[in-house]
């Protein structure tokens, strides 16, 4: 993480943020760093909220 990162999401709060914005999440991706992609595939992707560096996110406007 560098200095411009001002604000960090769970991926619930990033969920209901776009929800609030009156998108609709097509797809959302967890990055994460190759140790802990390791670890990730160690345990199943049980911990993949706790593991993730950054979301990468896909949204469309809502459709009325």
């Amino acid at each position: 993480m560098d200095k411009t990162h001002l604000r960090f999401f769970a991926r619930q709060n990033i969920l209901k943020l776009i929800n609030y914005a009156g998108l609709t999440v097509e797809r959302i991706d967890a990055r994460l760093t190759p140790r802990r992609a390791k670890l990730n595939r160690l345990i199943p992707g049980l911990f993949e909220g706790f593991l993730a560096n950054q979301y990468i996110v896909i949204a469309r406007k809502a459709e009325s």
